[in-house]
């Protein structure tokens, strides 16, 4: 949060970050990837192989639900708007500081054809149940 409100420049159309906030699948496994980096899960189950009942409004999904809406003061207007292409195009065009990408997209990110920006592609995780987190840190 602290840099993406860091990097927000709205005068200039740059921002910290990006929300996929479009209804469909890119905003559900985006909000996914942010209940789980909070220790929140969509089931009530063990291991990910088990069933069980479906969880929305554990403590965990709450707060990472909150957090998430707390972004859209530092990501583009149109940010509701956006799915998967609609991210892509706003981290090639520079307009965005950083975003959560799946890492098949890497290659257009990285490559100069594909990007207008100087920006270079940093892969970090940060998931808090992640055994090797503090390993994300090491460049």
């Amino acid at each position: 949060m602290q840099l993406a409100k860091f990097f927000t420049r709205p005068r200039e159309h740059f921002y910290g970050t990006y929300l996929q906030g479009k209804r469909g699948l890119a905003l559900w496994y985006e909000w996914l990837n942010l209940i789980y980096s909070f220790g929140g899960s969509i089931l009530d189950a063990q291991h990910g192989w088990e069933y069980g009942d479906i969880v929305v409004n554990s403590p965990q999904n709450i707060a990472a639900t909150q957090q998430y809406v707390k972004l859209i003061a530092f990501s583009p207007p149109d940010t509701l708007n956006y799915g998967w292409s609609e991210a892509q195009s706003a981290l090639q065009q520079g307009h965005v500081f950083m975003g959560l990408l799946w890492n098949d997209q890497a290659p257009f990110l990285e490559d100069p054809q594909f990007r207008r920006s100087q920006a270079r592609l940093v892969t970090v995780s940060f998931l808090r149940t992640h055994p090797h987190r503090s390993a994300s840190w090491k460049a």
